[in-house]
């Protein structure tokens, strides 16, 4: 993607070009307002997701963004959901129609919206801190090369391997492992569908299944500690036994392997901003108990985007801004990512409250 020229002062800087920093970017922009939108690597980029849009995530898309073009697609175009196993052996299903994306071509896309939309795009930027800067009453982005950029708000949109977050509030958070293989094969399960399972012999997090095209993926997760990074190989060989056993699968060859790192999700997100930063999407914890955090994606970023909007346009003081705007209007997303929890709190004891 072209790099633009970077101005020094914006109204908002929004950090990460997936799906909750270009709803994020292109929200503001539509608002009137002066916006640079950065993402650290080259768009487009790859990155490890399911690549599942729920209805919620189609009916925001076609809302906000319009029609999704064809090439974003991948076969079955159409999905059916979601089917769980808990640790007992116990099969829940969830039937939910949506669409099957690739996400590097998908958020390409919405990178290109937001900037159809005036938000000004700089990919190969990474920002190494974020800071308030409340004798400027602004916000100070710290660049990897060296150069510092300003505005009066941020949005922080990194999804959540990133470390910006942790450094603004002096957290730490814990992570998971994902480790996936892309095979060429055949399966008998049905490919519509999202397959996880709870089990302990193939994951102390999760292990899953889903079809893309040519492609069976087959994943599993383990926290990230010492201790057990070393069990994550031979769960991926516990789980393809498995669906061999039980679905028919049948491996012809292994394409490519990925990993990847997640939070280890330990309830509805809590902290949505401090000062002038703001938080959304997965980099805020918008995700529900297996990791589905698209559609909460969206709505944060559109949310926050809208709560600058109105602390700017208003003349709204820090203590009554963005901030608590946002949090107030983000609200009821946290409610249903709780609705979430509490749903399938009574089919595994791994997401009780």
């Amino acid at each position: 993607m072209k790099r633009m020229t970077v101005k020094t002062v914006y109204d908002v800087i929004v950090i990460g070009a997936g799906p909750a920093g270009c709803t994020a970017a292109k929200t503001a922009a539509q608002g009137g307002l002066n916006v640079l939108l950065l993402e650290k690597r080259t768009v487009p980029r790859e990155k490890s997701c399911s690549g599942f849009l729920i209805q919620k995530s189609v009916q925001f898309v076609a809302g906000h963004f319009g029609d999704m073009p064809a090439d974003v697609f991948c076969t079955p175009e159409v999905t059916g959901g979601f089917i769980l196993t808990n640790e007992e052996g116990r099969e829940f299903r969830f039937e939910n129609p949506g669409r099957n994306i690739w996400r590097d071509r998908f958020d390409e896309w919405l990178t290109a919206k937001a900037a159809e939309a005036g938000a000004v795009v700089s990919d190969k930027t990474e920002v190494c801190l974020v800071q308030n800067n409340e004798a400027e009453n602004a916000v100070d982005v710290h660049i990897k090369n060296g150069g510092v950029m300003r505005a009066e708000y941020a949005i922080v949109c990194e999804g959540t391997a990133g470390s910006l977050k942790e450094k603004v509030l002096k957290t730490k958070t814990e992570h998971v492992i994902t480790h996936q293989i892309y095979c060429r094969g055949t399966i008998g399960s049905d490919p519509r569908f999202f397959y996880a399972d709870l089990r302990p012999d193939f994951s102390n997090y999760d292990a899953w299944v889903n079809m893309k095209d040519d492609f069976i993926i087959i994943g599993t997760a383990v926290p990230e500690t010492a201790e057990e990074k070393q069990n994550i190989q031979p769960f991926l060989e516990k789980w393809t036994a498995h669906l061999a056993a039980g679905c028919g699968l049948k491996i012809d060859e292994i394409v490519k392997e990925e990993r990847w790192l997640m939070p280890r999700i330990r309830g509805p997100p809590t902290d949505l901003y401090a000062g002038r930063i703001l938080f959304a999407g997965e980099a805020a914890g918008f995700l529900n108990p297996m990791g589905e955090g698209i559609s909460g994606a969206f709505i944060t970023g559109k949310a926050a985007a809208e709560a600058v909007q109105t602390a700017l346009e208003d003349g709204l003081s820090e203590a009554d801004g963005a901030g608590s705007l946002y949090e107030k209007t983000a609200d009821p997303e946290k409610q249903y990512m709780r609705r979430q929890w509490n749903l399938l709190s009574g089919m595994t004891r791994r997401f009780l409250l």
